[in-house]
């Protein structure tokens, strides 16, 4: 099959930026793929949502598996990989690549890995949309600031799938535990500690267990440890805030419950990769 028997739309961006960015992404009916003994390696990341058809997947970290409507597979940088059309030929997608230290982040924390690349994520016309409302400003509205909302609306719909796979197989029951333990770690503001730290064992007696059982249940249910995943909430929270000129660092600091903004900017670069002064002022207001 050649180039002539592809319908795309490709959008595209010359603009990385420091936190991260989106270069390219579109739509591809009948995709020959690539052949599983010429796999290509890329240098950024890749977003393949297969909206019709069906096929396999497979790369360098061991993955090979057939895929159909509702697979997502995320090709990462410097990991072979092929994937393409069963006999019929349709393979109908749309794609984003993209790169920069946030998602690297997540590459580092596991929270994205090359041996767990295939999300299956329905109904597929909610999703479609889910990519399109990424696509379709990025591809209209050039300029830093629409970068930022545009890597923004990525990483959340990233962590769409990552819940999405997590909590498919859950029982009710566990379902139910779950949102009731995240609820109780967005929302509770007793800290013990200047970082903003909650009282764990208040948390867990909310939820009618120690903390080392509610600890390790959290975790094997949400894929991250429940401090991870607070200081992970409490930061988007942050990064929400500093749109507001009016607040100060050392303000949204004390809203979030940390001690002293010398903790909070802390925990801030660790998890965003830059300090809370650097991001406001690409944000275009200083926010000391």
């Amino acid at each position: 099959m050649g180039l002539d028997a592809y319908v795309w739309r490709v959008f595209r961006s010359v603009h990385p930026r420091p936190f991260g960015w989106i270069a390219a992404g579109g739509y591809v009916e009948n995709n020959p793929g690539i052949p599983r003994d010429k796999p290509w390696i890329i240098n950024r990341f890749s977003l393949v949502y297969l909206i019709d058809g069906g096929g396999f997947f497979q790369n360098a970290a061991g993955v090979k598996r057939t895929v159909g409507p509702g697979d997502l597979m995320i090709l990462f940088p410097d990991v072979a990989h092929a994937y393409g059309p069963g006999d019929d030929g349709r393979w109908h997608e749309i794609y984003i690549h993209f790169d920069g230290p946030v998602f690297h982040l997540w590459r580092s924390q596991r929270m994205i890995d090359p041996t767990r690349p295939v999300y299956h994520l329905e109904p597929v016309d909610r999703w479609l949309q889910r990519f399109d409302e990424i696509l379709e400003p990025f591809a209209t509205t050039p300029g830093y600031e629409q970068t930022l909302r545009d890597v923004c609306r990525l990483q959340e719909t990233l962590a769409a799938a990552l819940i999405e796979r997590q909590t498919r197989n859950l029982s009710d029951d566990d379902r139910q535990w779950l949102a009731r333990a995240r609820s109780l770690l967005t929302t509770s503001t007793t800290v013990t500690d200047e970082d903003g730290s909650p009282d764990w064992d208040e948390i867990a007696r909310h939820m009618g267990t120690g903390y080392e059982t509610f600890r390790k249940k959290f975790a094997r249910l949400e894929g991250v440890a429940p401090a991870k995943y607070r200081m992970r909430q409490l930061i988007d929270r942050a990064c929400d805030l500093m749109h507001e000129p009016e607040l100060t660092n050392k303000q949204i600091a004390f809203k979030l419950g940390f001690a002293n903004e010398f903790y909070f900017s802390r925990r801030f670069k660790q998890i965003t990769g830059t300090s809370p002064r650097s991001f406001r002022q690409r944000l275009g207001h200083a926010g000391g």
